[in-house]
């Protein structure tokens, strides 16, 4: 056996560990917690839950056109409401009470393990552990979401709990903080149940008070709550939840697989401390007259020192991530109650005798393990352990978890253009946007999704005849804009921008971003604007042709094979693409038609060609036109050709670097030896697999 001074240095290495990643968590939260925009993609919308407690107006209401809440309890909101009337409600705002409810729970963790006895370095340990799951459960401890506030206020409410046997007030201070847990997130509701039959093996003595705490602030607060908002508290935090899908898989099989994954050296410390008690106890049960008794005698030893009691919370909190996780829409930020509660007990179970060394050397390893290996399981869910472990390790990329240089910038630009919006804006992902341009905020896409089907459909309806009387000026989706909505925005709309790759503002953390996606988020962004009713044409330019008289003939009167129709067509069109036809948004573009070879059935696959009638141009003025292309740009062509003498003809390249779908301005200045010249407009189609789309085609005179 190890001696006290032998023990030293593993005690410092794990201490060590844990400070470290201490100090790379407050860093990473520094450097996340003041970015401008979103880092997940639902923080707008909590953040516009606490404005409307701020302004005293209802959450659980009627779904409206102007708000519809997330389905979770609101003390974490309430917060911030409270806090707003202090400091500016903002992204910050609720990422700073998530840090410091990040630290609230280090500190309980700590409280926890070192009031069981343990030595300094195991609670350390056990923190360190907590924080290694940082990247395991997606990035969640530090954005505007409750997640992290109900893990502090149930980290503290089950410590005041396990040492309430002979303290009254303490079992009132946990039921109030356990209560209080529920209120953030209903999931807190098992980990308070199993609390009840943990707390008959410690505190009986005044558990009833516990019990019935929790019972007047919540039980008779979500009664209070139905009368008061006319049941719709209910429908919100229960009867919706019901509605989602129930992913059978992820409960019995890739919860606990990815624990295992992401884990490797605490699951093997979890078979060595296994054995070794199971040996134990073996012994014991072998040297008693009785078996019986003596199981049941071990097993109140074991609760009342506290192992049995944390050990059932550790189960509690897997079960928790389990049951979070299989939810429909559900992401990893569930696993962090399995992650917490594992590390106490970790901490408290660590022997301090025979095996604590090498509990402390896989500890060290899962603690560097975690902070330089980032784990994917979904090689080892699509090719089975032998063929996907060597791919489901990937080295730490710190870029997947911290904003850049770029997206800082990109951030503050959109939301300057957000505070110099005129009118207000529909950011169909991302509803605070509408706040920050001034705006009352409005329903979201998640929202949307939550609500029944009636509800779901009068809203629909709704937003698309605000739409289209001009409440919005601008729209922002984070992916093609969904089909109910596509008649009102081919009326009244054009694509302003689109952003593709690094161009795009993803989030940081879950849906849509890098470090959240196992299949790459790759749908572009989308700014519409409001059509005008004419566009400023610069000085000096005339109009040759601009796509807004319907009818192509006019300007084309030769149309020969069947890509193009005989009418120009809105910027969002029906486009055939691997036999599915699909609205795209091609853009940005002038008025509100241009001409395009896949608007017809045949959508990429046509063939066709357009040949305008003759211009006469004068050496030294320009020729420019919006060209853009989709598919592949092979076998498409924009030519200037003479008419007089048949010259070899003028290819207009496209942009470059042009993504698909996008139009960009190329110009053509008229050479001495085309002076007078008749020049004809040819716009060639001759690729089975893409299209081309053209518009405004202008003359700048020569100056």
């Amino acid at each position: 056996m190890p001696t006290p001074a032998q023990l030293v240095p593993f005690r410092r290495l794990v201490s060590g560990l844990s400070v470290v990643w201490l100090v790379v968590l407050l860093v990473t939260f520094g450097l996340r917690a003041g970015f401008a925009l979103d880092l997940e993609w639902m923080e707008g919308g909590t953040l516009q839950q606490a404005m409307r407690i701020l302004y005293g107006l209802p959450i659980y209401e009627r779904p409206s056109l102007d708000f519809v809440p997330f389905l979770y309890t609101p003390f974490y909101s309430a917060v911030l409401a409270a806090l707003g009337t202090v400091f500016p409600l903002d992204y910050t705002l609720g990422r700073v009470v998530s840090i410091v409810a990040w630290l609230a729970t280090c500190g309980g963790i700590w409280q926890i393990v070192t009031a069981e006895g343990k030595p300094r370095a195991h609670a350390l340990a056990a923190i360190g552990l907590f924080c290694a799951g940082y990247v395991f459960s997606f990035r969640w401890y530090d954005i505007a979401r409750p997640d992290m506030l109900m893990l502090a206020l149930t980290v503290w409410g089950l410590y005041f709990l396990r040492h309430s046997q002979q303290s009254a007030r303490r079992a009132v201070i946990a039921g109030v903080l356990m209560a209080l847990a529920f209120w953030t997130k209903q999931t807190a509701a098992v980990l308070i149940f199993v609390s009840g039959v943990g707390g008959l093996m410690l505190a009986r003595t005044h558990l009833w008070r516990y019990v019935l705490t929790i019972f007047v602030i919540d039980a008779i607060g979500v009664y209070a709550g139905m009368w008061m908002t006319e049941n719709w508290l209910w429908t919100y935090i229960y009867e919706l939840h019901q509605s989602h899908a129930f992913n059978a898989e992820r409960f019995y099989r890739k919860t606990w697989g990815m624990f295992a994954h992401a884990a490797p050296f605490l699951l093997l410390w979890a078979g060595v401390l296994l054995g070794q008690r199971g040996a134990e106890l073996g012994k014991r049960l072998r040297a008693a007259e009785k078996v019986v008794p003596a199981c049941f005698s071990e097993l109140a030893a074991r609760c009342r020192d506290g192992t049995g009691f944390w050990l059932l919370l550790a189960l509690a909190g897997l079960l928790v991530s389990a049951l979070g996780y299989s939810t429909q829409w559900a992401e990893p930020n569930a696993f962090i109650p399995g992650v917490c509660f594992v590390a106490i007990w970790l901490g408290v179970t660590l022997p301090t005798g025979r095996l604590e060394r090498a509990g402390l050397l896989l500890i060290a390893a899962q603690l560097v393990f975690a902070l330089f290996v980032e784990p994917f399981y979904q090689p080892i869910q699509q090719h089975g352990v032998a063929r996907g472990l060597g791919l489901s390790y990937r080295l730490m990329d710190p870029m997947r978890t911290l904003p850049s240089a770029q997206a800082r910038q990109q951030a503050q630009q959109v939301r300057e253009s957000l505070y110099a919006q005129e009118g207000e804006v529909f950011a169909f992902h991302r509803p605070w946007w509408s706040v920050l341009a001034g705006g009352p905020g409005h329903v979201g896409s998640m929202g949307l999704n939550d609500i029944p089907v009636r509800d779901r459909s009068r809203l629909r309806l709704e937003l698309r005849t605000a739409i289209r009387a001009g409440r919005y000026t601008t729209l922002w989706f984070d992916r093609n804009p969904p089909t109910w909505l596509l008649p009102v925005l081919t009326d009244r709309f054009r694509l302003a921008a689109r952003l593709t790759g690094d161009q795009r503002l993803l989030p940081l953390t879950g849906y849509m971003s890098a470090a959240g996606m196992v299949t790459p988020y790759r749908d572009p962004q989308l700014v519409f604007e409001w059509i005008p009713e004419h566009d400023a044409v610069p000085a000096g330019v005339e109009v040759l042709w601009d796509f807004e008289q319907r009818d192509l003939r006019q300007f084309f009167p030769s149309i020969k094979g069947g890509a193009f129709t005989r009418s120009s067509v809105s910027g969002l069109h029906g486009v055939t693409r691997h036999r599915k036809r699909r609205n795209r948004a091609v853009g940005p573009h002038g008025g509100k038609a241009l001409g395009s070879s896949a608007a017809s059935r045949s959508g990429l696959a046509g063939l066709g060609k357009l040949a305008s009638a003759p211009i006469t141009v004068r050496a030294g003025e320009q020729l420019s036109i919006l060209l853009g292309y989709a598919g592949t740009s092979a076998g498409l062509r924009v030519e200037l050709n003479r008419v007089d003498i048949g010259d070899q003809p003028v290819v207009l390249p496209f942009g470059r670097n042009t993504p698909e779908w996008t139009l960009t301005r190329v110009v053509w200045r008229v050479p001495e030896a085309w002076d007078g010249a008749e020049v004809s407009l040819h716009v060639v189609d001759d690729s089975p697999h893409g299209a081309v789309f053209v518009d405004d085609f202008w003359r700048h005179l020569a100056g």
